[in-house]
């Protein structure tokens, strides 16, 4: 391994190559970005722009560590040269890029409507005054929350409590077939419930769940106790990042089926993969009580009218 870092410094240092990245102070960067392709035959030679003595190290040193693939040992490289999974050096490459370009600082708080993340000397208060939500953002997940991070949370429940999602097409076909036998619960807040909801679901916000004081706790409990023998399909709101992307998965709808699972013994529960954002996307004429509020953010962000 020292030898192939030598040798590619070496060669940068003597024939000052414009596609190798140089190695500062902030640590090794890849040398190797403008590898081309892959294995060339089952001698591992690669197909790379660099000099041919840097090209002749790289092509033996995949062969003595049987890399498969160019990216494969590139990956190891930055392994051993970092001192890292590949795991953890994604994720700090990641954290590195979530910097505003700005201030040079990083995002500590995101608009919701403006889906703009912001840091500690952006103008938060103008976003405030305008009535935008401004929430606090994680950098893991590059989303917003008031004070814990849902994803973070059912992060750690994924792997001890086993609940099943249902895409909106499977809840859809559902509906037509056995709406009878369904239970729907909206765990979402009463902003974006009076935006619009599926016809027939329980509005039960999901810090209800854990309040055994409030009202919607005690309402909870007898839905339990009715339809035991029902299917319980939990929905939160879900967050497209972006208009291509399907929308997936669905922080509040989880945990809520964990609590019934663990507090309150319900076996058959599923949860809206994507939430009310991915059914409401594909299906805007299945709701009821649409734009309560004046207003329908899903709508707006598809830009339907």
């Amino acid at each position: 391994m020292q030898i192939v870092l030598e040798k590619i410094k070496a060669s940068k240092q003597e024939h000052n190559l414009q596609h190798l990245n140089k190695i500062n102070e902030g640590g090794f960067k890849n040398p190797l970005s403008s590898l081309e392709g892959d294995i060339m035959d089952s001698k591992k030679r690669s197909s790379i722009a660099i000099e041919s003595d840097v090209k002749v190290v790289f092509d033996w040193s995949m062969e003595k560590f049987d890399s498969k693939t160019t990216s494969k040992h590139v990956q190891k490289l930055l392994e051993m040269a970092h001192d890292d999974s590949w795991s953890k050096l994604i994720e700090k490459a990641q954290k590195a890029k979530l910097v505003c370009e700005k201030h040079n600082l990083p995002y500590v708080t995101i608009c919701v409507d403006c889906d703009k993340p912001m840091c500690p000397k952006c103008d938060v208060t103008a976003h405030i005054e305008m009535g935008h939500r401004v929430n606090r953002f994680c950098r893991k997940h590059e989303v917003g929350y008031h004070t814990v991070c849902l994803l973070c949370e059912s992060e750690k429940w994924t792997d001890v409590i086993n609940v099943p999602f249902i895409k909106p097409v499977g809840l859809k076909e559902k509906l037509e077939i056995d709406a009878e036998k369904l239970v729907l619960i909206d765990t979402r807040g009463d902003s974006e419930w009076y935006e619009g909801y599926l016809p027939g679901s329980k509005h039960i916000k999901w810090s209800d769940f854990r309040d055994e004081k409030s009202e919607g706790y005690n309402e909870l409990k007898e839905i339990v106790k009715q339809n035991r023998d029902k299917q319980f399909v939990l929905i939160s709101q879900g967050y497209p990042k972006k208009k291509k992307d399907e929308v997936k998965g669905s922080a509040r709808g989880f945990l809520a089926a964990v609590e019934l699972k663990t507090f309150h013994g319900v076996e058959d529960v599923v949860v809206l993969d994507g939430g009310w954002t991915a059914f409401h996307a594909l299906y805007p004429e299945i709701v009821e009580g649409h734009k309560q509020n004046g207003k329908c953010g899903i709508c707006a962000y598809y830009k339907r009218s």
